[in-house]
């Protein structure tokens, strides 16, 4: 695995570094199908690892429609978003790779679980939805990840800090920034 900072002077995404063979593993969800199937290489998908505790969680955001209040077309957005989310569009992305269906009967048929298409063990993430985390739903959570959780990370991965010491030097600023809404 290289170093951050190897990562970032290398001139290439983690998926170019993944396809050439630079990398092992990447993380990242099944919407980069298209583009590595596109590399033409053998790749798979594989369930996140236990910790020492045998406790297993990955991060996901997830993926949503909405209408804004202010449409003067709600009638017609609302048709959008039913055909968006309907089963035909969610097969339709299962097969290209493009999403995990929300629709279980989509998820576990032949548009993607069942599909003999790459990845092999893409079922497999039917299981693990089990084990996802979501970010915290707060208007500011963003903002707080941009300035206060990457660069303490970026930190500890370049060996200039201890976890502890990036916790000890962010989890004031976040909890202000929570307490803060306005």
């Amino acid at each position: 695995m290289p170093a951050p900072v190897a990562l970032a002077n290398s001139g290439m995404g983690v998926d170019l570094l993944f396809a050439s063979g630079r990398l092992a593993m990447f993380l990242s969800g099944i919407w980069e199908t298209p583009a590595l199937k596109k590399h033409n290489f053998a790749f798979d998908v594989a369930m996140f690892p236990k910790n020492k505790e045998g406790i297993r969680r990955f991060g996901t955001g997830g993926s949503g429609y909405g209408i804004l209040k202010s449409s003067e077309h709600k009638q017609e957005a609302w048709e959008v978003v039913k055909a968006l989310t309907g089963a035909v569009a969610a097969a339709r992305m299962a097969e290209q790779g493009l999403a995990q269906p929300a629709r279980i009967a989509v998820s576990e048929g032949e548009a993607f679980a069942r599909n003999d298409s790459p990845p092999a063990n893409k079922d497999m993430l039917n299981e693990a939805v089990a084990y996802v985390e979501y970010s915290p739903f707060h208007l500011k959570w963003r903002e707080i990840e941009a300035k206060y959780i990457r660069p303490e990370l970026d930190l500890v991965f370049n060996g200039k800090k201890t976890v502890q010491e990036a916790i000890d030097e962010m989890t004031p600023k976040i909890n202000e920034a929570l307490a803060n809404t306005e």
